[in-house]
């Protein structure tokens, strides 16, 4: 086979082996890693903003999606992995509880990446903590419950 060839397949295959939003977007809303926070859903959602900031990623603009907020991220190529595209979907359990919801795709699942889909996760729950209990950010400053730390 002749060596342009092998190269524009290897390159297709690659392709289309890469995640992307439509691939991250075709997971269920509830699909990734969760946690509950005993705060309304307008400070969750603030801290939210404020944990991503802390993140080496691009945010996109967030939208609502079926009555919940999704904020989703992409982390580029580096030379330690071929990147991740993310989303967090907060969504309001009750008046005073709601939910955060951390997915990731690696954009090609056969290299290696730099963070997890729970690394994500947990740097982001940290970080929606500190903002919360805090007051960060014009976030109202809640006191944390068993709930907050699972």
């Amino acid at each position: 086979m002749p060596t342009r060839r092998r190269f524009v397949l290897l390159m297709c295959a690659a392709l289309t082996a890469c995640s992307t939003v439509a691939s991250l977007e075709s997971r269920p809303l509830h699909a990734g890693v969760s946690r509950t926070f005993a705060a309304d859903f307008e400070s969750v959602s603030a801290a939210v903003d404020v944990a991503m900031e802390t993140l080496p990623v691009n945010i996109i603009a967030p939208v609502e999606v079926a009555g919940a907020r999704v904020a989703r991220f992409d982390r580029p190529v580096t030379s330690t992995g071929w990147g991740e595209s993310g989303r967090v979907v907060i969504a309001q359990v009750d008046a005073r509880t709601t939910r955060v919801t951390v997915a990731v795709d690696p954009r090609d699942p056969a290299q290696p990446v730099e963070r997890t889909e729970r690394g994500y996760a947990d740097e982001i729950f940290r970080e929606v903590n500190v903002a919360l209990w805090t007051g960060r950010a014009g976030v109202a400053h809640v006191t944390p419950t068993d709930a907050d730390t699972r």
